[in-house]
């Protein structure tokens, strides 16, 4: 059976973009430390173990995908504030 992508509802396609987009272990922890706290750019950076580059180059991709939204130097969680910390919640069992 030859399935496409276009095979798939659009809400299945999203939740396949946001999975991709969570992946990456340093924008899991960026996603968890936005959904403990709104946080600017300065307080993520110093708070992961990467370069500011990195940690540039993981918010785009959070934000090109509908994960964090960017107001003047600050990142929020849009719709997966929920799940992020529900994520949190498994990671301290």
């Amino acid at each position: 059976m030859d399935v496409k992508t276009s095979d798939y509802e659009p809400v299945e396609k999203q939740l396949a973009k946001f999975i991709r987009a969570l992946a990456h272990p340093a924008r899991m922890a960026i996603m968890i430390r936005l959904a403990r706290q709104e946080g600017c750019t300065e307080g993520i950076i110093n708070d992961l173990p990467i370069e500011e580059s990195s940690v540039a180059k993981h918010l785009k991709a959070l934000e090109v995908v509908g994960l964090i939204k960017r107001e003047y130097l600050k990142f929020e969680v849009t719709l997966l504030h929920q799940l992020v910390r529900l994520f949190g919640f498994f990671l301290t069992i």
